[in-house]
C-alpha cells in the first residue's frame, strides 16, 4: 500500500495489510469501538469517494502522533491506477486469527465500494431463534455457488482459540 505524500515503501519496509469489505454496522455487531472519525454509512455509496477505516495498530505504525483521519492511502504503489481512499475512521485492534496472535495493521472498506465478491455473514442475537435455519435456507436458495452457515460461531471460536490457554490440573512427584 502507499500513503499519499510519502515515497513508496522499499521492499524491506513493505508490510502486508489485509483488507476486509464490511457493511456499515459491522463494527457495532462485532463490538469493535470507534476511536477516531466515523463508521461507514450510507454516504459511502459506490459512486462516492473511496473510504477506508484502519485499526489502531495501522494508525500507530504509519501515522505515529498525527491523526490519520482525512489522510489518503491506496493499495499498490503510488504510480498504480488503484484509487486513493480517504481514511474516515480508526477502530480498536482485533485479533483476527486468535487471541494469542500478533495484532497487525488492518484496513476495512465499505462493502458498497468493494471490488471483491466474497462475503462473510456475521449475526449477533440475544436469544435462541429459528434464525439459523432461515439463514441456511436463504443461502441455499440465493444462487450462490457455495454457502456455509455455522451456528454458535463465537462460542466455537472461543472453544478453539482458548483451548491452548486453559489451565489443566497437573500432578507432580515430590
Amino acid at each position: 500500500f502507499s500513503i499519499e505524500g510519502r515515497p513508496d515503501f522499499t521492499p524491506e519496509e513493505s508490510v502486508e495489510v489485509p483488507v476486509d469489505s464490511v457493511t456499515p454496522n459491522y463494527f457495532q455487531v462485532m463490538g469493535v469501538p470507534l476511536l477516531q472519525g466515523r463508521f461507514f454509512d450510507e454516504s459511502d455509496a459506490p459512486t462516492a469517494p473511496a473510504a477506508v477505516i484502519i485499526n489502531r495498530t495501522f494508525a500507530r505504525q504509519f501515522f505515529e502522533a498525527e491523526s490519520p483521519v482525512g489522510r489518503r492511502i491506496k493499495y499498490g504503489q503510488i504510480a498504480s491506477q488503484a484509487p486513493w481512499m480517504t481514511i474516515v475512521g480508526v477502530v480498536a485492534d482485533t485479533r483476527r486469527t486468535g487471541y494469542e496472535s500478533v495484532v497487525r495493521p488492518e484496513t476495512y472498506q465499505p462493502l458498497t465500494q468493494a471490488q471483491d465478491s466474497a462475503m462473510t455473514v456475521v449475526v449477533r442475537t440475544t436469544r435462541q431463534t429459528d434464525f439459523e435455519e432461515k439463514l441456511k435456507k436463504k443461502v441455499q436458495t440465493s444462487g450462490c455457488a457455495q454457502g456455509t452457515v455455522f451456528g454458535d460461531l463465537m462460542e466455537a471460536f472461543d472453544e478453539i482459540t482458548l483451548a491452548p490457554t486453559r489451565f489443566f490440573p497437573t500432578q507432580s512427584a515430590s
